[in-house]
């Protein structure tokens, strides 16, 4: 998936200066943190937003005074909701960031009571957008359904509605359909009641206990009368998006894209011309395929003419085209099959769920010529590379557009310099457009990002300044030990037993000379 801009530290190269304390008349709205006070806290409050942050991180400097208003405007009007916030970068805190997977900074997480699994705040950054989106986010997940009028103007409104029909709002079935509706209140709205002939005509009759999804795309409704959790949510999933979704700048599209994107369920793509003469054949094929899979499989189509960056992120050009995709976030796996046929498209499909289909990897050449500081990496020599090499290998993953990777190239070129006489590390760099990432050993959400893959196979993220200092200490104090090669204390003592053996060397044929 693309990289989500709530981690945008990753970004930015933050200025180290401190946060400025934002204070709202003279008082602090939002409640500090750190390891000794956050369990005593965050518990006990029913809805508590905990930001994760560092003092040289820009952005959150720039959040600071919008989410010290929105504290403010939340107590004033006399909502529950708290916002609190944590010092990250600071050593003593460390161990929360981990705890709860902070990536970058800043991370904003929601807390409620009751729940050990924070969710992620995915909101505004601004003091009103702040304060609207938790004051629904605080509410109730789902609302009762008053009238019939009530659910057709949401029908109306809303891309997608979804409607519980229940003869005992403390029934079973009603919590879990109010746990599915939490874990959605942030994308879609949720309704309930107990008066099934409130329901729009649309998919006739429904006998509760059961569940309707309204959807202003494909055949307008879906039905589902199991209520075990998982069910229910992959329920929505599988049908809150189009059926076949438009790779497009258009905003309707735009939104259910992110949703796909974001998932960890596989999406296949399909880029062809819209103009070939069997381009109808392609849309009813796909569509067709789409229907039998759709459970599994999220499906989205493209014209190819127009995404050449998408095709490029999968290592192919239009030339490649009409292709297939298909993306498992899980596994980070892509299989493409290029030049296809409509008649292609099913066993593709059915070849890739059978687990027979031939896993691709998106890698530039090996280089020739590796003997620089900063070892080049590609995505075919990772593992002669990084994982089987026995030795500690610090990794920067770049974009050749991102003007903070630029600003670092000469800095971790020093650190290469600095760390080529250690045997036992390889400082390297990889352009992580243009080969695969392994998101599941190196997560990579913006650039620079930089990891330490030890000799022992610890994965260690860099979240320090970024400089030649920081990034040497950062080296010498993670690295393991290669096996096989001698402590640095014996590597000292065989220099001088080789260095005076050379003096003896050289003092012999000085005499021969004589």
């Amino acid at each position: 998936m693309a990289p989500k801009a709530s981690l945008s530290c990753l970004l930015g190269l933050c200025a180290l200066l401190l946060v400025p304390l934002a204070l709202v008349d003279g008082k602090e709205y939002v409640i500090t943190l750190d390891s000794s006070s956050f369990d005593e806290i965050v518990p006990n409050e029913e809805f508590i937003v905990v930001e994760f942050y560092a003092p040289w991180c820009g952005h959150c400097k720039n959040l600071a005074p919008e989410y010290e208003k929105a504290a403010k405007a939340l107590e004033e009007s006399g909502s529950t909701v708290k916002l609190a916030k944590v010092d990250a970068d600071d050593a003593k805190n460390k161990g929360l960031a981990k705890k709860y997977e902070v990536k970058g900074f800043p991370t904003l997480k929601i807390f409620r009571k009751g729940s050990d699994t924070p969710q992620d705040y995915n909101g505004p950054r601004d003091a009103d957008g702040i304060v609207s989106y938790l004051k629904k986010q605080s509410g109730p997940a789902t609302s009762e359904a008053k009238s019939a009028e009530h659910i057709k103007d949401l029908a109306a409104s809303e891309s997608v509605v979804v409607v519980g029909v229940f003869k005992d709002v403390e029934s079973e079935e009603f919590k879990a359909f109010s746990s599915v509706a939490n874990l959605f209140r942030s994308d879609y709205v949720f309704v309930h009641t107990t008066d099934s002939s409130l329901l729009p005509e649309t998919g006739g009759p429904l006998a509760a206990p059961a569940v309707r999804l309204l959807k202003q795309f494909d055949e307008g409704f879906a039905d589902i009368a199991t209520f075990e959790v998982e069910a229910l949510k992959a329920f929505v999933e599988q049908h809150a998006v189009p059926l076949v979704i438009e790779f497009s700048q258009d905003p309707k599209d735009r939104t259910h894209l992110t949703k796909v994107f974001e998932s960890s369920k596989p999406k296949a793509l399909l880029f062809y011309s819209y103009k070939a003469d069997n381009a109808a054949d392609f849309r009813a094929e796909y569509t067709a395929v789409a229907k039998a899979n759709s459970d599994s499989i999220y499906f989205v189509i493209g014209e190819a003419a127009v995404n050449d960056h998408a095709l490029k992120y999968f290592g192919l050009t239009a030339a490649d085209t009409p292709a297939i995709i298909i993306h498992d976030p899980e596994s980070d796996g892509k299989f493409v099959k290029k030049s296809i046929q409509p008649a292609d498209i099913a066993p593709f499909v059915a070849k890739y769920k059978a687990g027979e289909a031939e896993r691709v990897v998106k890698s530039e050449a090996i280089p020739a010529d590796n003997s620089g500081p900063v070892k080049v990496l590609v995505a075919n020599a990772l593992d002669d590379m990084v994982f089987k090499s026995g030795k500690n290998v610090l990794i920067e993953f770049y974009a050749p557009w991102c003007g903070h990777c630029k600003k670092l190239e000469p800095i971790y070129k020093e650190v290469g310099e600095e760390l080529a006489s250690d045997p036992d590390v390889i400082v390297a760099k990889m352009d992580a457009t243009a080969n695969d990432v392994p998101q599941a050993t190196f997560s990579v959400k913006g650039f620079p990002t930089i990891y330490l893959y030890t000799s022992e196979g610890k994965v260690v993220s860099y979240s320090g300044d970024r400089g030649k200092a920081g990034l040497v200490e950062f080296v010498k104090k993670n690295k393991t030990p290669v096996k096989g090669a001698p402590s640095t204390e014996e590597a000292a003592e065989e220099a001088e037993l080789a260095s005076k053996a050379e003096e003896g060397e050289a003092e012999a044929e000085k005499k021969d000379e004589l």
